[in-house]
């Protein structure tokens, strides 16, 4: 179903020289700061494409993941304004901006192309403020040194009607047709520029892995390979966390950009890692928090591996948050209780002298046996899940030789290690904002 919005080329062409005219007629006001982005959306680009034969209104009542124009409302930031489909398939991206602001400015253009850069399907972008238009090939990945490179058109309102040719190629009809493919260029130079966002996420993270493992090393020559990488791949997780968690606006805009400026206008001479950490601090405080909404508990075996109770508190966890999402769309209220620190604490990684106690107690953290299973049974095919365990066992044979773990340890009968408890069971709780394994004498909750 679509509706039946009728548009040709000329009667764009009329709408959109009543356009130049309204903007030409009272241009010293549309280009004050007292005329807001909202506005001239709402004055100008909206029917400016509604002209071009888009149902912005979506009048045709397509439900959402099918209707052709998305427009955000209210603040925008981390995604753009108006997202053009067909089929239910992205074309094409606008970012609109206030005419006062200045367009050539470099983190407007990085702005608009990152969003399409970073999905797999769309190509292209406009940055508009309708003063003026600009097309960019944003499959290219954004960069400040050159940030207008994919520039294909660049018009002002003045010049919309004496290039009506080129703008009707952002029509419905056009697009449907294939037009913005048929206008991002095809040359082999510019074509291997283009990789796929993952494609090249992975090869960031491999080069910041890099560069990270030789900055701490340079700072710390007395550190293995193991406690290196440990470091690096912690940062790592870190600042990802961190930036994911702000592009979906979690927490907010540029914390991590704001440390390192602030490290930067003292000289940065001093250490920046306990800037950073404070920031670490905050978030975990801040995210480790929130009242208790649901408790559930778990009989321990303990002749079972923690690897058989982590799988079994997983599913539970998973449950409780189904539950929860299940009671709030019924309406029902939820029953939450603060948090009761004084009777839990976050377990701790065993020292090396607790891990030696372990082993002369023939008492294992794991059950090797377990998580060969685990392995196998998850990502082998059926004719070769036996020639696939024998080769884990003799790798872990050969680890457990190279660790001076001898047979007669391997042999005996082990125990996983758990904290005593008191009655027997796992306890599973539920937070508002975050599901968290915690232990003491007497629960894991």
């Amino acid at each position: 179903m679509t509706a039946n919005i009728e548009t040709t080329k000329e009667s764009f062409q009329i709408e959109l020289a009543r356009l130049a005219r309204l903007f030409a007629s009272h241009e010293p006001e549309y280009g004050s700061a007292s005329y807001p982005e909202r506005q001239v959306r709402t004055d100008f680009l909206s029917p400016l494409f509604r002209a071009l034969g888009w149902d912005v209104e979506n009048r045709a009542g397509l439900s959402y993941s099918q209707r052709e124009v998305i427009e955000e409302k209210g603040p925008t930031e981390g995604r753009p304004d108006y997202n053009f489909r067909i089929g239910g398939i992205t074309r094409f991206f606008v970012e609109a901006k206030a005419p006062h602001e200045n367009l050539d400015s470099e983190r407007h253009v990085l702005q608009a192309k990152r969003y399409a850069w970073s999905t797999k399907e769309v190509f292209a972008v406009i940055l508009t403020d309708f003063d003026e238009f600009r097309f960019y090939d944003a499959s290219l990945e954004p960069d400040s040194r050159d940030p207008h490179r994919g520039l294909l058109l660049h018009l002002r309102y003045n010049e919309y009607l004496e290039n009506i040719e080129k703008l009707w190629e952002f029509s419905r009809e056009r697009v449907a047709a294939g037009s913005i493919e048929a206008m991002l260029p095809a040359e082999k130079r510019i074509l291997r520029f283009r990789k796929p966002v993952d494609q090249k996420f992975l090869e960031d993270v491999t080069r910041w892995r890099e560069e990270l493992a030789i900055a701490v090393h340079q700072r710390n020559p007395g550190i293995g390979v193991r406690e290196l990488t440990e470091i690096v791949q912690r940062l790592l997780d870190r600042f990802i966390f961190i930036r994911v968690a702000e592009d979906r606006q979690i927490l907010p805009n540029r914390s991590l950009w704001e440390r390192v400026q602030d490290w930067k206008a003292m000289g940065g001479r001093k250490p920046l890692l306990p800037m950073l950490n404070d920031l670490f601090h905050q978030i975990n405080e801040d995210w480790d928090s929130g009242h208790i909404l649901d408790i559930r508990t778990h009989p321990i075996d303990y002749e079972k591996s923690m690897l058989h109770f982590m799988n079994d508190v997983y599913d539970i966890g998973v449950q409780m948050v189904i539950d929860i999402m299940g009671s709030l769309a019924r309406g029902e209220s939820l029953r939450a209780v603060e948090q009761d620190t004084s009777r839990s604490r976050y377990y701790t990684f065993p020292t090396q002298e607790e891990l030696e106690d372990y082993r002369r107690c023939n008492i294992s953290l794991v059950d090797p046996a377990a998580i060969v299973s685990v392995i196998v049974d998850s990502y082998s095919p059926p004719h070769e899940k036996s020639g696939l365990r024998s080769m884990l066992e003799k790798v872990i044979e050969a680890w457990y030789h190279a660790e001076g773990v001898f047979q007669s340890q391997q042999e005996t009968k082990l125990k996983t290690f758990m904290p005593p408890q008191a009655d027997g069971k796992w306890d599973m709780g539920f937070m508002t904002n975050a599901i968290r394994v915690n232990a003491d004498s007497a629960t894991v909750r």
